[in-house]
Protein backbone atom coordinates (compact mmCIF):
# COMPACT_ATOMS: atom_id res chain seq x y z
CA UNK A 1 0.00 0.00 0.00
CA UNK A 2 1.38 3.42 -0.95
CA UNK A 3 1.13 5.94 1.89
CA UNK A 4 -0.70 9.21 1.22
CA UNK A 5 1.24 11.35 3.72
CA UNK A 6 3.35 13.96 1.97
CA UNK A 7 6.21 16.19 3.03
CA UNK A 8 6.52 19.95 2.70
CA UNK A 9 6.73 19.69 -1.10
CA UNK A 10 3.31 18.00 -1.32
CA UNK A 11 4.62 15.27 -3.67
CA UNK A 12 2.99 11.90 -2.88
CA UNK A 13 4.85 8.60 -3.19
CA UNK A 14 2.12 7.44 -5.61
CA UNK A 15 3.32 10.03 -8.12
CA UNK A 16 6.86 8.65 -8.07
CA UNK A 17 5.62 5.08 -8.36
CA UNK A 18 3.20 5.69 -11.22
CA UNK A 19 5.57 8.04 -13.06
CA UNK A 20 8.74 5.99 -12.53
CA UNK A 21 9.36 5.52 -16.27
CA UNK A 22 9.37 9.27 -16.85
CA UNK A 23 10.92 10.44 -13.56
CA UNK A 24 13.79 7.97 -13.23
CA UNK A 25 16.23 9.81 -15.49
CA UNK A 26 15.74 13.39 -14.18
CA UNK A 27 15.85 12.15 -10.59
CA UNK A 28 19.05 10.22 -11.32
CA UNK A 29 20.65 13.40 -12.68
CA UNK A 30 19.48 15.34 -9.62
CA UNK A 31 20.77 12.72 -7.18
CA UNK A 32 24.15 12.50 -8.90
CA UNK A 33 24.52 16.30 -8.84
CA UNK A 34 23.78 16.27 -5.12
CA UNK A 35 26.58 13.77 -4.51
CA UNK A 36 29.05 15.45 -6.87
CA UNK A 37 28.48 18.93 -5.46
CA UNK A 38 28.01 17.74 -1.86
CA UNK A 39 24.83 19.77 -1.62
CA UNK A 40 21.24 18.93 -0.74
CA UNK A 41 18.27 21.13 -1.74
CA UNK A 42 16.96 23.13 1.21
CA UNK A 43 13.39 21.89 0.75
CA UNK A 44 14.58 18.32 1.30
CA UNK A 45 15.79 19.30 4.77
CA UNK A 46 12.41 20.50 6.04
CA UNK A 47 10.44 18.08 8.22
CA UNK A 48 6.71 18.28 8.78
CA UNK A 49 5.94 17.10 12.31
CA UNK A 50 2.50 15.86 13.30
CA UNK A 51 1.77 15.09 16.98
CA UNK A 52 0.06 11.69 17.29
CA UNK A 53 -2.04 11.25 20.44
CA UNK A 54 -1.23 8.12 22.47
CA UNK A 55 -3.08 8.20 25.81
CA UNK A 56 -3.59 10.26 28.94
CA UNK A 57 -4.43 13.93 29.20
CA UNK A 58 -4.34 15.72 25.86
CA UNK A 59 -3.12 18.85 27.65
CA UNK A 60 0.20 17.11 28.36
CA UNK A 61 2.62 17.26 25.37
CA UNK A 62 4.34 14.09 26.65
CA UNK A 63 1.23 12.10 25.71
CA UNK A 64 1.78 12.84 22.02
CA UNK A 65 4.27 11.10 19.76
CA UNK A 66 5.86 13.37 17.12
CA UNK A 67 5.71 11.89 13.62
CA UNK A 68 8.26 13.53 11.32
CA UNK A 69 7.67 13.40 7.56
CA UNK A 70 10.31 14.42 5.01
CA UNK A 71 9.80 14.98 1.26
CA UNK A 72 9.50 11.61 -0.46
CA UNK A 73 12.08 12.54 -3.13
CA UNK A 74 14.68 13.13 -0.42
CA UNK A 75 13.91 9.72 1.06
CA UNK A 76 14.49 8.03 -2.31
CA UNK A 77 17.86 9.77 -2.48
CA UNK A 78 18.67 8.78 1.10
CA UNK A 79 17.82 5.15 0.33
CA UNK A 80 20.55 5.11 -2.31
CA UNK A 81 23.09 6.62 0.11
CA UNK A 82 21.92 4.29 2.87
CA UNK A 83 22.41 1.19 0.74
CA UNK A 84 25.98 2.17 -0.13
CA UNK A 85 26.89 3.15 3.44
CA UNK A 86 25.32 0.02 4.95
CA UNK A 87 27.08 -2.20 2.40
CA UNK A 88 30.41 -0.54 3.22
CA UNK A 89 29.98 -1.17 6.96
CA UNK A 90 28.77 -4.75 6.43
CA UNK A 91 31.48 -5.73 3.95
CA UNK A 92 34.19 -4.43 6.27
CA UNK A 93 32.58 -5.82 9.46
CA UNK A 94 32.64 -2.39 11.09
CA UNK A 95 29.43 -2.67 13.10
CA UNK A 96 29.78 -4.40 16.47
CA UNK A 97 28.13 -7.81 16.86
CA UNK A 98 26.16 -6.66 19.89
CA UNK A 99 24.12 -4.24 17.73
CA UNK A 100 21.52 -5.99 15.52
CA UNK A 101 19.21 -2.97 15.28
CA UNK A 102 18.35 -1.65 11.80
CA UNK A 103 20.42 -4.35 10.12
CA UNK A 104 19.49 -6.98 7.55
CA UNK A 105 19.02 -10.54 8.80
CA UNK A 106 18.97 -9.33 12.41
CA UNK A 107 16.03 -8.99 14.78
CA UNK A 108 15.00 -8.34 18.38
CA UNK A 109 14.76 -12.12 18.86
CA UNK A 110 18.51 -12.42 18.31
CA UNK A 111 19.21 -9.79 20.96
CA UNK A 112 16.83 -11.24 23.54
CA UNK A 113 18.03 -14.81 22.95
CA UNK A 114 21.70 -13.87 23.31
CA UNK A 115 21.06 -11.82 26.44
CA UNK A 116 19.00 -14.62 28.04
CA UNK A 117 21.69 -17.18 27.18
CA UNK A 118 24.36 -15.09 28.91
CA UNK A 119 22.25 -14.84 32.07
CA UNK A 120 21.52 -18.59 32.07
CA UNK A 121 25.19 -19.45 31.55
CA UNK A 122 26.03 -17.36 34.59
CA UNK A 123 23.37 -19.12 36.65
CA UNK A 124 24.74 -22.52 35.61
CA UNK A 125 28.12 -21.46 37.04
CA UNK A 126 26.54 -20.25 40.27
CA UNK A 127 27.17 -16.59 39.45
CA UNK A 128 25.02 -13.58 40.23
CA UNK A 129 24.01 -11.49 37.21
CA UNK A 130 23.25 -7.80 37.25
CA UNK A 131 22.14 -5.47 34.48
CA UNK A 132 21.40 -1.82 33.83
CA UNK A 133 18.91 -1.02 31.06
CA UNK A 134 19.39 2.28 29.28
CA UNK A 135 17.28 4.10 26.71
CA UNK A 136 19.69 6.35 24.80
CA UNK A 137 17.50 9.33 23.98
CA UNK A 138 19.97 12.24 23.97
CA UNK A 139 20.38 13.95 20.61
CA UNK A 140 23.65 13.23 18.81
CA UNK A 141 26.14 16.03 18.16
CA UNK A 142 26.76 16.43 14.43
CA UNK A 143 30.49 17.03 14.83
CA UNK A 144 30.80 13.80 16.81
CA UNK A 145 28.94 11.87 14.13
CA UNK A 146 31.16 13.29 11.37
CA UNK A 147 34.20 12.31 13.43
CA UNK A 148 32.84 8.76 13.76
CA UNK A 149 32.22 8.47 10.02
CA UNK A 150 35.77 9.68 9.31
CA UNK A 151 37.13 7.19 11.85
CA UNK A 152 35.44 4.33 10.00
CA UNK A 153 36.99 5.34 6.69
CA UNK A 154 34.32 7.45 4.98
CA UNK A 155 36.06 9.62 2.39
CA UNK A 156 36.54 13.37 2.87
CA UNK A 157 34.34 14.09 -0.16
CA UNK A 158 31.54 11.98 1.24
CA UNK A 159 31.92 13.67 4.61
CA UNK A 160 31.18 17.01 2.92
CA UNK A 161 27.87 15.58 1.72
CA UNK A 162 27.00 14.39 5.22
CA UNK A 163 27.96 17.75 6.70
CA UNK A 164 25.58 19.49 4.31
CA UNK A 165 22.95 16.88 5.11
CA UNK A 166 23.01 17.99 8.76
CA UNK A 167 23.37 21.70 8.03
CA UNK A 168 20.39 24.10 8.01
CA UNK A 169 17.74 21.49 8.77
CA UNK A 170 14.38 22.80 9.86
CA UNK A 171 11.08 21.48 11.14
CA UNK A 172 7.58 22.76 11.78
CA UNK A 173 4.50 21.32 13.47
CA UNK A 174 1.09 20.93 11.84
CA UNK A 175 -2.16 20.46 13.77
CA UNK A 176 -5.28 20.27 11.63
CA UNK A 177 -4.95 23.27 9.30
CA UNK A 178 -2.54 25.15 11.56
CA UNK A 179 1.21 25.34 10.98
CA UNK A 180 3.89 26.56 13.35
CA UNK A 181 6.95 28.61 12.49
CA UNK A 182 10.00 26.76 11.23
CA UNK A 183 12.66 26.01 13.83
CA UNK A 184 16.29 25.03 13.28
CA UNK A 185 17.47 21.50 14.13
CA UNK A 186 20.92 21.89 15.64
CA UNK A 187 21.63 18.28 16.66
CA UNK A 188 20.44 14.70 16.31
CA UNK A 189 19.89 12.48 13.29
CA UNK A 190 16.95 13.50 11.07
CA UNK A 191 13.76 11.85 12.33
CA UNK A 192 11.69 10.25 9.62
CA UNK A 193 14.71 9.83 7.36
CA UNK A 194 16.05 6.64 5.84
CA UNK A 195 19.63 7.37 6.93
CA UNK A 196 18.79 8.40 10.49
CA UNK A 197 18.68 4.95 12.15
CA UNK A 198 21.90 3.79 10.47
CA UNK A 199 23.74 6.97 11.43
CA UNK A 200 22.55 6.56 15.02
CA UNK A 201 23.94 3.04 15.44
CA UNK A 202 27.19 4.14 13.79
CA UNK A 203 27.53 6.92 16.35
CA UNK A 204 27.11 4.55 19.33
CA UNK A 205 28.92 1.68 17.63
CA UNK A 206 31.97 1.86 19.92
CA UNK A 207 29.94 1.71 23.14
CA UNK A 208 30.80 -1.94 23.78
CA UNK A 209 34.54 -1.23 23.45
CA UNK A 210 34.26 1.34 26.25
CA UNK A 211 33.24 -1.35 28.74
CA UNK A 212 36.13 -3.03 30.58
CA UNK A 213 34.33 -5.35 32.97
CA UNK A 214 30.77 -5.46 31.63
CA UNK A 215 29.19 -6.78 28.46
CA UNK A 216 26.81 -4.79 26.29
CA UNK A 217 23.70 -5.86 24.40
CA UNK A 218 22.03 -3.30 22.16
CA UNK A 219 19.05 -3.00 19.86
CA UNK A 220 18.92 0.47 18.31
CA UNK A 221 18.76 2.91 21.28
CA UNK A 222 17.81 0.26 23.87
CA UNK A 223 20.95 -0.87 25.69
CA UNK A 224 21.66 -3.42 28.41
CA UNK A 225 24.95 -3.31 30.32
CA UNK A 226 25.39 -6.53 32.30
CA UNK A 227 27.88 -8.75 34.13
CA UNK A 228 27.94 -12.04 36.01
CA UNK A 229 30.12 -12.34 39.14
CA UNK A 230 30.42 -14.30 42.36
CA UNK A 231 28.69 -11.77 44.60
CA UNK A 232 26.25 -8.90 44.32
CA UNK A 233 28.89 -6.46 45.60
CA UNK A 234 31.28 -7.39 42.77
CA UNK A 235 28.48 -7.01 40.24
CA UNK A 236 27.56 -3.55 41.52
CA UNK A 237 31.19 -2.39 41.73
CA UNK A 238 31.96 -3.42 38.14
CA UNK A 239 28.79 -1.92 36.69
CA UNK A 240 29.31 1.37 38.58
CA UNK A 241 32.95 1.51 37.45
CA UNK A 242 32.03 1.13 33.78
CA UNK A 243 29.13 3.56 33.97
CA UNK A 244 31.22 6.23 35.72
CA UNK A 245 34.08 5.96 33.23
Amino acid sequence: MVKKTTGVDGIPSRLLKDGADVLTYPLTVLFNLSVQQCKIPGEWKKAKVTPLYRNGAKSDPKNFRPISVLPVVSKVHERLIHNQLASYFDENNLLCRSQPGFRKKHSTEITVTHFADQILMGMDKGLVSGAVFIDLAKAIDHDVLIHKLKHYGVSDESLLWFKDNFCARKQFVTVDSHRSEELDIACGVPQGSILGPLLFIICINDLSSCMRSCSVSMYADDTAIYIAASTVDVVNDNINEDLNR
